[in-house]
């Protein structure tokens, strides 16, 4: 059996002051990365599969 003051935990979001800058940077850069490899709009690279 659980403690009681286990089951007491609710999820609050954290302040801005609390959150770490890198962690985010990389995120962002992470979602841009994912973007240019699967959206060929987005792409810098230009293929031709269309032979």
């Amino acid at each position: 059996m659980e403690p009681e003051s286990a089951n007491n935990h609710t999820a609050i979001p954290v302040r801005s002051s609390e959150r770490y800058a890198i962690p985010d940077v990389l995120r962002r850069l992470d979602l841009l990365g994912i973007a240019l490899a699967d959206f060929p709009e987005f792409s810098v690279i230009r293929c031709n599969f269309a032979q």
